[in-house]
């Protein structure tokens, strides 16, 4: 790595070893290591005073305690602080620099603590470097005759004076024989008598070498648990002398928990008798180091707060020249190179990095390096790749999954890996969502919350906590449990809990998520997402009729129960999540089948029709008449824009005035896939568009098997229209791959669709819910009337973003899939403008805003009546305006109103103004 200006450059191939800048004016550790030249000058000059002072009173025993000589460079495991101490050193080697100290130092090796044993001691190791130094210098014969031959003689009585008390380096009191009390003694003097020989043989040592004062390195001592203790201690007692420097390169924390473990076995007799003390050694390990290590003398290697702002270039080597085309700050390069090598996208938020960028200089290294090493994606989208570019695509994202998997979760505490493991085992992504919340909740991260009187705070009092109560109930049906679900429990975990490991976990299961929403995508492209059997099977709650992306999914992208993303009208009614009558809904569809269903007519099969269509044709021919009708095609227009934003069915008497009670995730089948051909009850929620579009055919054969196969081939219809959105682009891509293949071209052009719409990408799910969340009153002002159709259509009305799409990835997602969505505005606005489909859409989207007059005038009052009848009726109409169904003490009195005035034999029809006048109280007072 180096430094240009503003610039970093980081070079292939130096991210597993330390690196040595040369030039450190533009280093991200120019000010740490600049602060650590000027701590060794202060060394340096400090010696010097202090031999002047020595001269002058020789006899003083004071200057025996020396200054302290240790500069710590202290950091997390990659932080740099190895390649910053020994750029210093390297630095202090050049000759432009050991010109300002005016005196000459001498650096050595570093030492590596790895190798320390019982048997072998960084003093040991410390002398036989400066031996065999001593030793290369005599062999030389020019430098040897520069060498005082009485400095030779010097070394030699000193090393043998070392050699008779190293023996008592490492020596305990109760390994010497009982009553040898001159051992003792020798032993006491032993750490003074090491001290001052080895700082005459340093210095002996360095008038050989013709210098002034020595610089030892000592790298990452605590790595070695097992005599880190003893290492610091020798340093202390020993290496603490005026004309040495030392360098040291380590993790504050884990020093620490050496020191303390070290000094709990000293103090274990106190320890079993006050557990209190324990205090007490958390003292004594903060006296210890900070003294050992003063602050002054501490260089911290965190990352200056401009690292990830600056200008990253990445270089194949310092020779070939051959630079990565993606360049950048520090902060937007790593998501551009894996969305470029992988296709998953990671986004920074305002003010935030994402947390897939690493914070230490390794990581980052080793981060870029894997991306780089991968094949270069020719930025192809994967719906018009050949074979070879996703072979490509799919060996880079494996790799990446692996870095994800298992590297990027290697710091995580032991319960929170145990998590991430079980996540990316599962297999079964109709589990996935309950799994996660379940694992969450026992881990005490949800669910546990506890008001001051000690309950529960997750009860109905409120929305939020009513929802997650239905969330994380244990009861839930596993495939009824969405991805909206999950994501509300993770957002609700981010909101609460700031400790970065539980905010990288949160990260973590949600970069999980955008990878197996993304391979589901690419399975869906492929094909390879059918489960075998026959698709068009009776059985709504079977799983294997669904494809992997939306069993994952699971049924909804988003939880709008607290959120409007439409404005509510003027009775604070919501308009984007409603009771809708699904009677109307069938009827309507059922109709306009029979009207234009044309059988055994082998002739008129419609020439666009799907493989699927094929494939039931093949069992029995059935065809379809083209609409001519305008009335007829806003109306199947309608129907479709029905079938697409609906959800699933609401049990009636579960309904009553508040939707969220009830709890579809109890339900034995799987809820979004239910037959709805036969319930009055079900819900619109706009949101559930973006699911349903996934599987459209699956959509529309909840309420009927043939409207799927009617709309395909029908020009006029919703669902063809979206399909045939297309830029020029677009079509011409299509065109140029199935030139002559015409039943692909059409499977390519309902892919494309999809695959426009297809939110795949976690993240963005969090990205798109906040826009139209941020859009709702925009919609309210852009709706060109006062009816639900009004802001509908103003919801999915194409959006100008003017340019900015191009420099924010998301908005260029959020542009591409309201674009998709054009067919449905033009609907629509079309349906404003045509009395019997403005009529329809009220009928199917506005009942519940109806009057009792209304409710009763449109449903059928061309036959008698009689009151059961009526109340029955009244019934349905308090459900669709959003009330309880009548209790049987309710019936009773209103059958008794009902009754009054009622003449004998007299047709019930005579009696309409009567029944509404008393509906229209009952209600009031109800």
């Amino acid at each position: 790595m180096s430094t240009n200006s503003n610039k970093i450059i980081f070079y292939m191939g130096e991210e597993t070893k330390p690196i040595i800048e040369e030039d450190i004016k533009e280093s991200i550790f120019k000010d740490k290591i600049e602060r650590a030249i000027d701590l060794v000058k202060e060394d340096i000059e400090r010696n010097k005073k202090s031999e002047d002072s020595q001269n002058c009173n020789k006899n003083d025993d004071r200057l025996k305690e020396y200054d302290n000589n240790i500069i710590a460079f202290i950091g997390d495991r990659g932080s740099g602080k190895t390649s910053c101490m020994l750029t210093v050193r390297e630095q202090l080697r050049r000759e432009q620099l050991k010109k300002d100290f005016n005196i000459s130092i001498h650096t050595m090796d570093s030492i590596d603590p790895s190798y320390f044993d019982d048997r072998n001691n960084i003093i040991e190791l410390l002398i036989s470097m400066i031996c065999k130094d001593i030793e290369e210098t005599i062999s030389d014969h020019d430098k040897c005759k520069k060498i005082d031959k009485e400095d030779i003689h010097k070394i030699k009585g000193q090393l043998q004076n070392l050699k008779g008390y190293l023996r008592y380096l490492d020596k305990e009191k109760n390994k010497f024989d009982e009553g040898d009390e001159l051992e003792d003694l020798a032993s006491l003097g032993s750490a003074q008598y090491i001290k001052n020989t080895l700082k005459e043989l340093i210095d002996i040592y360095l008038d050989i070498k013709d210098k002034k004062h020595l610089l030892i390195c000592i790298d990452d001592i605590d790595l070695n648990n097992a005599q880190a203790y003893k290492l610091v201690e020798q340093i202390r007692k020993y290496l603490i002398i005026p004309n040495a420097t030392i360098l040291m390169a380590f993790k504050m924390e884990q020093l620490s928990d050496v020191i303390k473990i070290q000094l709990t076995n000293d103090f274990n007799v106190l320890l079993n008798k006050n557990a209190t003390y324990t205090k007490n050694i958390n003292e004594m390990t903060e006296r210890y180091l900070t003294k050992l290590f003063p602050l002054k003398r501490r260089i911290y290697m965190d990352l200056e707060d401009d690292f990830f702002g600056r200008e990253l270039e990445i270089w194949e080597s310092h020779e070939k020249k051959k630079k990565e085309k993606i360049s950048g700050t520090v902060s937007n390069v790593i998501p551009e190179l894996i969305f470029n090598r992988t296709r998953y996208v990671f986004y920074n938020s305002l003010g935030a990095m994402s947390l897939i960028i690493p914070r230490n200089l390794r990581a980052l290294r080793m981060l870029v390096a894997l991306l780089t090493s991968m094949e270069e994606d020719t930025e192809t989208s994967y719906i018009y790749a050949d074979k070879e570019e996703k072979s490509r695509q799919n060996r880079n994202r494996e790799k990446f999954r692996h870095y994800l998997f298992e590297t990027y979760t290697e710091s995580f505490p032991t319960e929170y890996k145990n998590i991430a493991n079980s996540l990316i085992a599962e297999k079964d992504l109709s589990q996935l969502n309950k799994e996660t919340i379940s694992l969450l909740k026992i881990q005490g991260l949800i669910g546990q919350e506890k008001s001051e009187a000690g309950t529960s705070n997750i009860q109905d009092k409120t929305e939020e906590y009513s929802t997650m109560k239905q969330i994380i109930d244990d009861r839930n049906a596993t495939y009824n449990v969405s991805l909206a679900d999950c994501f509300y429990i993770l957002d609700y975990i981010e909101r609460t809990k700031y400790d970065l490991d539980t905010k990288k976990l949160i990260f973590f299961i949600k970069s999980l998520y955008s990878v197996r929403l993304y391979d589901c995508y690419c399975s869906m492209i492929d094909g390879d997402d059918k489960e075998k059997g026959n698709r068009f099977t009776t059985d709504y709650g079977n799983l294997s009729e669904i494809n992997r992306m939306q069993q994952l999914i699971g049924g909804a992208y988003f939880n709008i129960d607290e959120n409007t993303i439409i404005p509510p009208n003027k009775n604070g009614k919501r308009r984007d999540l409603r009771l809708i009558d699904g009677e109307v809904i069938n009827k309507d569809i059922s109709d306009i089948i029979k009207k234009y269903k044309v059988s055994n007519a082998p002739e008129e099969r419609v020439s666009n029709s799907t493989e699927y269509s094929d494939k039931v044709n093949s069992e029995k021919t059935v065809s379809f008449k083209k609409i001519e009708d305008e009335n007829d095609a806003r109306k199947l227009q309608i129907l479709e824009f029905a079938m697409l934003t609906t959800s699933k069915y609401i049990e009636t008497k579960d309904a009553g005035n508040d939707i969220k009670r009830y709890n579809h995730r109890l339900r034995t089948e799987v809820y979004y896939n239910r037959n709805l051909t036969e319930v009055g009850n079900i819900l619109f929620d706009i949101s559930s568009i973006f699911f349903n579009l996934l599987d459209v055919e699956r959509c529309y054969r909840r309420f009927n098997n043939d409207i799927f196969k009617f709309t395909v081939g029908e020009p006029r219809s919703l669902y063809y229209q979206l399909v045939s959105n297309m830029t020029e682009d677009e079509e011409e891509k299509i065109n140029e791959k199935y030139s002559e293949e015409g039943d692909k071209k059409e499977e390519a052009k309902r892919k494309l669709l999809m695959s426009k719409v297809c939110i795949r990408n976690s993240e963005f799910v969090n990205v798109f819910f906040k826009w139209m969340r941020e859009r709702r009153e925009k919609v309210g002002k852009q709706a060109y009337g006062n009816d639900l159709i009004d802001f509908t259509e103003a919801f999915f009305r194409k959006q100008e973003f003017t340019g900015k799409e191009e420099k924010d990835k998301s908005l260029e997602y959020i542009s591409t899939i309201n674009s998709a969505l054009k067919p449905i505005s033009d609907c629509l606005s079309k349906g404003r403008n045509n009395e019997n489909a403005k009529n329809l859409f009220g009928d199917i989207f506005s009942s519940n805003e109806m009057t009792v007059e209304e409710f009763f005038q449109k449903n059928d009052w061309e036959k008698d009546y009689n009151i059961t009848t009526v109340i029955k009726k009244y019934n349905k109409y308090r459900v669709h305006s959003g009330k309880k169904e009548l209790a049987d003490k309710e019936k009773s009195e209103l059958r008794t109103k009902l009754k009054e005035n009622i003449v004998e034999g007299t047709n019930e029809r005579v009696h309409f103004n009567f029944y509404i006048a008393v509906l229209k109280t009952f209600d009031s007072e109800h």
